[in-house]
């Protein structure tokens, strides 16, 4: 968390509103893995810190708008540009997913994710 705690801080700056970090877990993608769509709950903020990462082999989170294009009726996916060292935060109610990693690929994808919420909604 040392290393995250300035990212985490700036962020509760921007969006004027403190949070703290209620889970922290790290994943380690090989082989094919990947996480099948999901989203956090419905309170609250959730992160994916991009530890170990080859953009070459591996993108980034897949996330999944909670509505459909309202002229095709097709789904909006978004996934953005990271690198290595990056961090995204997005509302913990978004459905996002992890897409594959490239097999025996090296290095493998290593992430940190965590939930954020509210010090009001936290019991």
């Amino acid at each position: 968390m040392e290393i995250l705690s300035p990212s985490v801080d700036k962020f509760c700056e921007l969006i004027n509103t403190k949070l703290k970090v209620v889970s922290l877990w790290s994943q380690k993608y090989q082989n094919g893995a990947s996480h099948e769509i999901h989203n956090h709950g419905s309170l609250g903020y959730s992160a994916v810190f991009y530890a170990n990462l080859d953009e070459k082999e591996h993108r980034g989170t897949e996330f999944i708008s909670p509505f459909n294009n309202f002229l095709t009726g097709n789904i909006i996916k978004f996934t953005p540009n990271i690198v290595e060292g990056d961090i995204i935060f997005f509302p913990a109610v978004i459905m996002h997913k992890s897409p594959p990693t490239v097999l025996d690929s090296e290095p493998q994808r290593i992430i940190f994710s965590m939930n954020l919420k509210s010090l009001t909604f936290i019991v």
